[in-house]
């Protein structure tokens, strides 16, 4: 998107010939990349994707997906809706179809990368994710979302793994699930407290009073939350955790366009603290705390 400036030359100017054609042709290249809507890349790491019939807001470009894995040769149309190879998908599709940026439409246009870390079978593995952080790191993304995690038999593998060097990440907080206890080590998680990673949880809020909070009861470290979101919205598969972070990634681009443009961790950190507004919630067994959210 480019806005065009018209040039109003003086008589004067004329005149006295102080402008002449390569000034006024270097002004115009000048002014014309000053205001071109600037590009904020976003990188979604998770299980699956089907872009066929995704039809996103005209500015936000979906690139194709990136299969870390080079495993996957599933088909769209031969995959139900509600399998857990399309949670990527479901993430997807509640950011482009939630975010609003109103007037800031101009100022930026979004480019999202989906990024496959589940190969064929369904497994992670070291590698993928040793790969995908490379991508990431070297493309220069603005926010990293990121509902998946990698669980880790032994936590000296994290040495082995890339640290993360994209402005802001963030990331799903962990559940319990048939494959995650409480005392399981997952990857990125075991990196914080880190200044680029935020971990977001969920909450459950009280359908009598609209007032209280109640943490969602299958999360495994609730101290180690940034913010709480919701537990769930309107999609009909995205819950708990995944969708918590998919809607502090929509609020983070909401709030922090130009600290995000910026790619300064500093400057988003504190433009989400401007914004943030702290809620009571109840932790499993204990008492009400104040947790920051940015609902």
């Amino acid at each position: 998107m480019m806005k065009i400036h018209t040039l109003k030359v003086h008589s004067n100017f004329k005149k006295w010939g102080l402008l002449n054609r390569k000034a006024l042709f270097s002004l115009f290249i000048l002014l014309s990349v000053s205001t071109q809507s600037k590009v904020l890349k976003i990188a979604i790491v998770d299980t699956g994707f089907c872009l066929e019939k995704l039809r996103p807001s005209k500015l936000i470009m979906v690139l194709p997906k990136v299969d870390i894995t080079q495993t996957n040769n599933y088909k769209c149309e031969n995959t139900p809706k509600e399998s857990r190879r399309l949670h990527g998908q479901w993430v997807l599709d509640v950011l482009t179809k939630q975010l609003n940026l109103g007037t800031k439409e101009e100022e930026v246009s979004l480019q999202i990368t989906p990024i496959v870390i589940f190969d064929k079978f369904g497994h992670q593995k070291q590698d993928y994710w040793k790969t995908a952080i490379k991508f990431i790191n070297t493309n220069d993304f603005n926010l990293l979302l990121s509902a998946v995690a990698l669980p880790l038999k032994d936590i000296k593998i994290a040495a082995n793994l890339p640290d993360l060097e994209v402005p802001i990440a963030l990331f799903a907080a962990q559940r319990k699930s048939k494959d995650i206890k409480k005392q399981t080590a997952l990857y990125p998680h075991i990196l914080t407290p880190k200044e680029n990673i935020l971990i977001i949880g969920s909450y459950h809020k009280d359908q009598v009073t609209l007032k209280a909070h109640y943490a969602d009861s299958s999360l495994t470290h609730p101290e180690t939350i940034n913010y709480f979101m919701p537990f769930e919205g309107d999609h009909p598969n995205l819950k708990g955790s995944s969708f918590a972070v998919t809607q502090a990634a929509r609020k983070t681009l909401e709030y922090c366009l130009a600290p995000l443009l910026s790619r300064s961790t500093n400057l988003i950190k504190k433009c989400l603290e401007k914004k943030k507004s702290n809620i009571q919630v109840k932790l499993k067994g204990k008492a009400f705390k104040e947790f920051p959210s940015l609902e």
